[in-house]
């Protein structure tokens, strides 16, 4: 059985098709993404999260830009993969490069090793850690409801930006759960996938691109080519032009996509940075 939403067509899959339930329960359900891989989702609940991303990403171009283009040997490195959107988006386009996909919730992680396992796609790598400062652990909050939220459990998305997920998605809102995640660097990462040069950096994990930022040494940062991160600042400590400085004292030229009233109701915000000289 099949329908399609907003643009990506909805299947119940078959016992085969799925990714393991999470403790949750939930239906199982698959869409047929824009590129025509197949997206397995553990819950039907987590439709109105993936369809939001799938907008985004395939529809708005959110990583497409140019002097940003992906080429067919690229490595890519996906921090905050969540359900694997990013990825799947981005496996066709390097068919003879690699991803490394960072997502340490293991119910999100379960839908992107599903997803490899369904299309046959064996260019990725599914790491299941969080990024930051090596060999620590870190506490996130989980929305099961809205999935694409996730967070440090000590930081706090403005109000207008809480009442606007919970609104737009009260019929699949839960109670955010907690859970401890081990950390790496990506410095650690790099060396234990044998990585010398990463060609598209892309970090999208809510808060979490300050620790990561802090964490990351003068050999790591020249071994990345181009680089994009959504900012937030959920914690009084976040400021955005920390992390534009410390791009530019590690040789990127940085833009920034700042759109006023977002950044000021939502606290968020892209900046866009590429190497100046290698």
């Amino acid at each position: 059985m099949s329908s399609t939403t907003n643009g990506s067509r909805l299947t119940i899959p078959g016992p085969a098709d799925l990714p393991p339930r999470s403790a949750g329960g939930g239906v199982p359900a698959n869409l047929t993404l824009p590129n025509g891989l197949t997206l397995c989702l553990q819950s039907k609940t987590m439709i109105p999260a993936a369809n939001y991303v799938v907008e985004e990403i395939f529809v708005e171009g959110q990583y497409t830009r140019k002097g940003f283009e992906i080429g067919e040997s690229d490595t890519i490195v996906d921090v905050g993969a969540n359900m694997g959107i990013f990825a799947l988006w981005a496996a066709p386009q390097v068919p003879n490069g690699r991803i490394i996909a960072i997502e340490p919730i293991p119910d999100l992680a379960a839908c992107l090793r599903a997803s490899l396992g369904r299309n046959a796609i064996g260019n990725v790598s599914l790491v299941e850690k969080a990024l930051g400062s090596p060999s620590s652990k870190i506490e996130l909050s989980y929305y099961p409801g809205f999935n694409i939220i996730s967070h440090r459990s000590d930081f706090r998305r403005p109000a207008y930006a809480r009442a606007k997920m919970y609104l737009k998605n009260l019929s699949t809102w839960s109670t955010p759960k907690r859970l401890k995640v081990d950390c790496t660097s990506i410095g650690r990462l790099l060396d234990d996938h044998e990585v010398d040069r990463v060609d598209f950096l892309k970090i999208d994990c809510e808060g979490g691109e300050y620790d990561i930022v802090k964490n990351t040494g003068l050999r790591d940062w020249r071994r990345i080519d181009r680089l994009v991160i959504e900012f937030h600042e959920y914690h009084k400590s976040h400021n955005h032009l920390q992390l534009v400085q410390v791009l530019k004292n590690n040789g990127f030229e940085v833009d920034l996509d700042l759109h006023p009233i977002n950044y000021r109701l939502m606290k968020f915000g892209t900046m866009w940075g590429k190497r100046l000289a290698r």
